[in-house]
Parts: C-alpha cells; structure tokens; sequence
C-alpha cells in the first residue's frame, strides 16, 4: 500500500482496498511513515481455510483464535515461538506463517501462531479503535490465557509492531 487517502488504501498498482477490510496506514518508499488507528468492522469476512483451530475467551470480553504446534517427535528446546500476523486483505496468522510453522515446531519449539483481533477467526468487535495498545493487550492477555511464560515474538509488519510494544512493555517476561 502506498498511501491512505479518505479512509481508502491506494495501491501503487491502482488498486484500492475499503477500510473495513484492513488496518489504516501511509508508507513512503519501504518505511512506514505514519501508522493510525486501524478501523475495521464485522462485516470483513471470516475465512474459510485453514480449519478452525482453537480460540479463547479473554478477560476483556474480546475472543482470539490460535493454532499451536508441537512436534512430539522433536527434541523440545522448551521454547515458546510466537508468530504474530501482519495486516493486509485477507491475513490471519495462518496465512502469514503456514510456511514457517512446521520447521519451527520440527526444531522443538512450541509455535503459537494467533490471529490479532479483528482478523481471521478472532472476534471483531465493531464501534471500537483498532490501536497497537488494544492489538498488544489482546495478545497479551492471550499469552496469559495459556500460561506462556518467556518467548520469542516473532512479527510481520503490524506484528512487528505489536512484538515491539510488547517488547517494551515487559521486556522481561516476554522474550
């Protein structure tokens, strides 16, 4: 995406995506320059593949779904690797990560790969600010949910910033 104008994603290629399908944000050349609010609403689909895997409920109300991972047969490191999605038409955790799961678990790794809220099988919760605090908080919330002590945030664009935030927030507990 090149830039937002209007609420509207416009594509350097022409093409345009609405806001309720996905996060709000200007880019100049490959840095991101300016990251909104994103605003999205429950009418953006829920998708149909990968199978639906886990989900939890969450303090705050919210629910998100997971997939986790772990290889039996592997020499488990004990390391949790938590795969944190990027936004874009259509993203979830699976999609952003299918390729790395398997590789990761079969090196010991328990892999927890999530879907941000508002994404995937997550819930969307509408009339609400889609924040880097409210992506983080969800996410931590969820890493509380399972028990996850210490572990590698891995992030792709918006993920990395939530891994960031987190990074910041509890440097300590959470890598």
């Amino acid at each position: 995406a090149e830039c937002v104008l209007d609420g509207v994603i416009h594509y350097a290629n022409g093409g345009i995506m609405p806001p309720q399908t996905n996060a709000l944000r200007c880019k100049s050349g490959f840095g991101l320059r300016k990251m909104e609010k994103h605003h999205m609403s429950a009418a953006a689909p829920t998708p149909t593949a990968p199978p639906f895997h886990r989900s939890v409920a969450l303090p705050s109300g919210h629910s998100l779904h997971y997939h986790e991972v772990v290889d039996a047969s592997a020499v488990s490191s004990g390391t949790t690797v938590v795969l944190i999605q990027g936004s874009g038409p259509g993203a979830n955790g699976w999609s952003n990560f299918k390729h790395n799961i398997g590789p990761l678990a079969a090196a010991g790794h328990r892999v927890l790969v999530p879907d941000l809220l508002g994404f995937g099988w997550s819930s969307k919760p509408e009339g609400i600010d889609y924040t880097l605090e409210l992506f983080s908080s969800t996410l931590l919330e969820l890493l509380d949910a399972l028990q996850v002590g210490p572990a590698v945030l891995v992030g792709n664009s918006l993920g990395g910033a939530v891994a960031i935030d987190i990074a910041l927030q509890q440097p300590v507990h959470r890598l």
